[in-house]
C-alpha cells in the first residue's frame, strides 16, 4: 500500500517512459513522511529476485550504519547482471547506495530537453536527467507534480527498461554514447519564458486556453502569463486538477502517456504546444 504517493509517481513515470514494456514489482518501506530505515532497504535488496533487470531506488540514505552491508549486497546483485539505479540526495550529503561505484547514481538538473540523458564526473560518473516537475496522478486520482532527483531516477529507469532487453543492448555502450552535461543543456526554471514558435496557431484555441486559465486562476490572462512559474500552482493539486479537467473537456484529450512539465503551463502558447492542440 502506497501511503505517500511517492511510489505511485515513480511507477507511473517508469511505465510512461518505457511505454509499458516492463513489469514492475513495488516494495513499500517509506512512511507518510517519506522516511524509512536503512535496515529495511538492506532486507529488501537481499530478497530481490535474481531474474530482475533493473532496481530503481528513487531514494537515498546518508546513514553510514549499514553502508558497508548495502555495498556488499549491491555488488552481489550487479554481478548477477542486475542494474541498480539510485537517486543522489537533493541535499549536499552522502547518498547511499548512489555513491557506490557499482551503482548508477542519478542527479537532476533543469534540462531544456526533457528527454536528454547526460553525465558528469564528480568523484565517480553520475547520470544526469531532467528534474523538472511533471504531471502525475495522485493516489486519490487528482493530478499533482513530481520532480527532483527521484523523478530523474525514475525517468532513467524507464528509458533503460525500454532498451535493456533489446538484442545486442550494452549498458556500457549506451553510457559511452551520452554526452557530458554543459551549460547549453540547462535552463533556469525561475526565469523561464516561452514565446510562440514558427508555426500557425489556431486563434480560437488560443483564446479558449486563455479563458480557461482566467477561470481556473481567477485573474486576467495578462496577469497569469506574467507570473513566475513557481508561483503558478501554490495550493497543491487542486488548481492543477481543475485546469487539466477543463482543458481535457474542451479539447477532448486524456493524460495517458503524456510527459507534461510544469513549465509547459507558462502561457497559452506553451500549453498549446505541449498538448499538441
Amino acid at each position: 500500500m502506497d501511503n505517500n504517493g511517492h511510489g505511485s509517481y515513480v511507477n507511473q513515470l517508469i511505465q510512461n517512459v518505457s511505454e509499458s514494456k516492463c513489469s514492475i514489482t513495488n516494495y513499500c518501506f517509506l512512511n507518510k513522511e517519506l522516511r524509512g530505515k536503512s535496515r529495511d532497504l538492506l532486507i529488501m535488496l537481499e530478497n530481490i529476485p535474481l531474474d530482475t533487470d533493473i532496481i530503481n531506488l528513487s531514494l537515498s540514505t546518508s546513514m553510514i550504519d549499514y553502508a558497508e552491508d548495502l555495498e556488499r549486497v549491491c555488488k552481489k546483485l550487479v554481478q548477477k547482471n542486475i542494474t541498480i539505479i539510485a537517486s543522489i540526495s537533493n541535499k549536499t550529503e552522502p547518498s547511499y547506495p548512489a555513491d557506490f561505484p557499482c551503482v548508477l547514481g542519478i542527479k537532476g538538473y533543469f534540462l531544456n530537453n526533457s528527454k536528454k540523458i547526460r553525465y558528469e564526473i564528480n568523484k565517480k560518473m553520475n547520470i544526469i536527467a531532467d528534474k523538472s516537475p511533471v504531471v502525475v496522478r495522485d493516489i486519490d486520482g487528482k493530478f499533482n507534480f513530481f520532480g527532483g532527483n527521484s523523478k530523474s531516477t525514475a525517468y532513467v529507469s524507464g528509458v533503460l527498461a525500454q532498451k535493456i532487453r533489446k538484442e545486442g543492448f550494452s549498458l556500457n555502450g549506451y553510457l559511452a554514447e551520452i554526452g557530458e552535461v554543459n551549460e547549453e543543456d540547462l535552463y533556469d526554471i525561475y526565469s523561464f519564458e516561452y514565446g510562440p514558435r514558427a508555426k500557425d496557431y489556431d486563434a480560437f484555441k488560443l483564446k479558449m486556453i486563455e479563458l480557461i486559465l482566467e477561470d481556473t486562476f481567477e485573474m486576467k490572462y495578462k496577469d497569469y502569463e506574467n507570473l513566475r512559474i513557481e508561483n503558478v500552482f501554490t495550493n497543491g493539486s487542486k488548481t492543477l486538477t481543475k485546469l487539466l479537467h477543463s482543458l481535457m473537456a474542451e479539447f477532448n484529450f486524456d493524460m495517458d502517456k503524456k510527459l507534461i512539465r510544469i513549465i509547459d503551463f507558462k502561457n497559452a502558447y506553451s500549453i498549446y504546444d505541449a498538448f499538441n492542440l
